[in-house]
């Protein structure tokens, strides 16, 4: 977790340290809950997938998902702007767990 937070930290040349000590505190949790998201995200696509895998008998496949890490960031746009909306719209990890398990997996 700790490059991950320390990826954050430099998003944007770190100008969201914050003027005052409270500013700075914020914004370390804020970090902190972008990191646990993040983490938190991958884990559940990743353990669905491997479910998926499991299920169709796809070994090989299950061996290669062994080697990606939910600590993973490079598909995520940590540099946009976030915009919170209150909507009906929920991400669907059935519908990404299902592209995801169509595509071909390679490993680095």
């Amino acid at each position: 977790m700790g490059q991950l937070r320390r990826h954050i930290s430099s998003v944007h040349g770190k100008n969201f340290r914050g003027s005052s000590d409270r500013e700075i505190i914020l914004w370390n949790e804020c970090a902190r809950l972008l990191a646990s998201s993040t983490i938190y995200y991958n884990a559940v696509i990743l353990n669905k997938l491997m479910e998926a895998y499991d299920n169709n008998n796809d070994d090989a496949k299950s061996q290669l998902l062994k080697q990606f890490s939910p600590v993973a960031w490079t598909h995520i746009n940590y540099s946009g702007r976030y915009e919170i909306l209150i909507n009906d719209d929920k991400i669907d990890i059935n519908k990404i767990v299902e592209m995801l398990s169509k595509s071909q997996m390679k490993p680095n």
